[in-house]
């Protein structure tokens, strides 16, 4: 049934399923985060302060994304071949995703605080978050 796909011949339904669910994944993470991208370019009111937050947890999330699902797919498609072969390549994926996720992490606590100070400090806020101050600060 899957001769068109030799790796996928010896696996089990679940091992079938994860990749299906890799796959989804991966191709909504890329999706959703580039229409972040497109809207916040292209449509004018979104070109604000709090934007460039967003913005930021989009580009991390899409690095989250593409490494972590294409290491894991790597793996699993080499039954753990590829990294023991390339012990590397291992280092730098998982550098670029520990890197990724904490700077995701950290994004996530920036928009927090920013909400946090256009809600309870509006009379501050404009002070504090203009559009060049946030873009150092994301």
């Amino acid at each position: 049934m899957f001769e068109f796909i030799p790796v996928l011949i010896d696996y089990n339904g679940w091992v079938l399923a994860y990749n299906i669910y890799l796959y989804i994944l991966l191709v909504t993470g890329l999706l959703g985060n580039c229409l972040t991208w497109v809207a916040i370019v292209t449509v004018k009111e979104l070109r604000v302060a709090s934007s460039v937050f967003v913005g930021s947890l989009a580009a991390t999330d899409l690095i989250v994304t593409v490494f972590s699902t294409i290491g894991t797919l790597s793996g699993l498609h080499s039954n753990g071949r590829f990294y023991n072969d390339n012990p590397d390549v291992c280092r730098v994926f998982g550098s670029i995703c520990a890197i990724a996720c904490w700077a995701s992490m950290w994004n996530i606590a920036t928009v927090a605080v920013n909400r946090y100070v256009c809600i309870c400090h509006n009379t501050i806020y404009p002070k504090i978050f203009t559009i060049k101050k946030s873009i150092m600060i994301a």
